[in-house]
């Protein structure tokens, strides 16, 4: 239930909540099985926290040795969500901390084509800058 608990927090930004909870020993990759996609795992809270631009709690998973390339049964990844939302400092953050930018989602999307599509060119800048290139977005918008 700690975990489940941990999983809440992340989602409603409670930062004291889930610093309590991981000092606690909730499992910092904690992810429910969904028996409607064969048993592949739905979001862990650094996913929650980064698709909701949490930068507290992003950082916080993060020392905790939450790991940032971690995927759902999507293959959605805290990087890919929190590009896609245009939460800079998140996106920033991950990256800082070892988030692949280059990992595409079961579409064959990435941070950048998430970036894209939300319009958020300072995000896809950054991305650049830290080596990630569009995966579906290439096919979409050829270069001139």
């Amino acid at each position: 239930m700690i975990c489940k608990e941990l999983t809440d927090a992340c989602m409603e930004g409670d930062a004291v909540c889930v610093r309590a909870l991981l000092g606690r020993g909730a499992d910092v990759d904690y992810a429910d099985p969904d028996p409607t996609h064969d048993g592949r795992y739905t979001w862990t809270p650094l996913l929650h926290a980064a698709r909701r631009g949490h930068t507290e709690i992003v950082r916080t998973l993060l020392e905790a040795g939450a790991d940032p390339n971690r995927r759902d049964r999507d293959s959605n990844t805290a990087l890919t969500l929190a590009a896609g939302d245009g939460h800079w400092e998140a996106v920033d953050l991950l990256l800082d901390r070892g988030a692949d930018a280059s990992v595409p989602d079961h579409c064959g999307e990435t941070a950048f084509d998430y970036a894209l599509r939300a319009g958020r060119s300072d995000i896809t800048a950054r991305l650049r800058d830290a080596g990630a290139a569009p995966g579906r977005a290439k096919l979409m918008f050829p270069p001139l």
